[in-house]
Protein backbone atom coordinates (compact mmCIF):
# COMPACT_ATOMS: atom_id res chain seq x y z
CA UNK A 1 0.00 0.00 0.00
CA UNK A 2 1.57 3.42 -0.82
CA UNK A 3 -0.11 6.89 0.25
CA UNK A 4 0.82 9.94 -1.06
CA UNK A 5 -0.22 13.41 1.14
CA UNK A 6 -1.48 16.48 -0.58
CA UNK A 7 1.60 18.52 -2.58
CA UNK A 8 1.51 21.51 -4.36
CA UNK A 9 0.49 21.35 -8.38
CA UNK A 10 2.67 24.65 -9.77
CA UNK A 11 5.53 26.77 -8.80
CA UNK A 12 3.63 29.24 -7.07
CA UNK A 13 1.88 27.03 -4.46
CA UNK A 14 -1.53 27.97 -5.20
CA UNK A 15 -3.10 24.53 -7.09
CA UNK A 16 -2.97 21.30 -4.48
CA UNK A 17 -3.50 18.00 -5.64
CA UNK A 18 -5.12 15.90 -3.45
CA UNK A 19 -3.76 12.67 -1.69
CA UNK A 20 -4.34 9.17 -2.33
CA UNK A 21 -3.54 5.96 -1.35
CA UNK A 22 -2.96 2.55 -4.24
CA UNK A 23 -2.83 -1.25 -3.58
CA UNK A 24 -0.36 -2.85 -5.16
CA UNK A 25 -0.37 -6.78 -4.78
CA UNK A 26 2.42 -9.07 -5.83
CA UNK A 27 3.40 -12.74 -5.15
CA UNK A 28 6.81 -14.63 -6.41
CA UNK A 29 7.13 -18.47 -6.49
CA UNK A 30 10.25 -20.36 -7.81
CA UNK A 31 9.37 -22.88 -10.82
CA UNK A 32 11.97 -24.73 -12.18
CA UNK A 33 14.72 -22.88 -12.80
CA UNK A 34 13.12 -19.35 -12.30
CA UNK A 35 11.10 -17.38 -10.45
CA UNK A 36 7.49 -16.93 -11.34
CA UNK A 37 6.15 -13.48 -10.65
CA UNK A 38 2.47 -11.60 -10.50
CA UNK A 39 2.53 -8.04 -10.17
CA UNK A 40 -1.23 -6.14 -9.69
CA UNK A 41 -0.96 -2.50 -9.60
CA UNK A 42 -3.92 -0.11 -8.51
CA UNK A 43 -5.45 -3.19 -7.44
CA UNK A 44 -8.41 -1.33 -6.56
CA UNK A 45 -8.78 0.72 -9.99
CA UNK A 46 -8.56 4.14 -8.18
CA UNK A 47 -8.44 7.33 -9.97
CA UNK A 48 -5.96 9.84 -8.68
CA UNK A 49 -3.71 12.16 -9.71
CA UNK A 50 0.00 11.80 -10.11
CA UNK A 51 1.05 14.99 -11.10
CA UNK A 52 -0.17 18.47 -13.14
CA UNK A 53 1.91 20.98 -15.93
CA UNK A 54 1.24 23.40 -17.39
CA UNK A 55 1.37 25.57 -14.11
CA UNK A 56 -1.10 23.86 -12.52
CA UNK A 57 -3.73 24.21 -15.51
CA UNK A 58 -3.63 20.53 -16.20
CA UNK A 59 -3.12 17.30 -14.15
CA UNK A 60 -2.32 13.58 -15.13
CA UNK A 61 -4.23 10.80 -14.38
CA UNK A 62 -2.26 7.99 -12.35
CA UNK A 63 -2.05 4.51 -14.00
CA UNK A 64 -5.16 2.26 -14.17
CA UNK A 65 -5.40 -0.99 -12.81
CA UNK A 66 -2.83 -3.16 -14.39
CA UNK A 67 -1.18 -7.15 -13.82
CA UNK A 68 2.23 -8.02 -14.69
CA UNK A 69 3.87 -11.42 -15.24
CA UNK A 70 7.39 -12.21 -15.05
CA UNK A 71 9.67 -15.09 -14.85
CA UNK A 72 13.23 -14.49 -13.75
CA UNK A 73 15.92 -16.59 -14.68
CA UNK A 74 19.68 -16.44 -12.93
CA UNK A 75 22.54 -16.76 -15.35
Amino acid sequence: MRHVGQRWGDNANTVMLPSYTALDLSVAHWIGAGELALHLRNATDRVYLSRSYGGGAQALLGEPRALEVSYRVPF
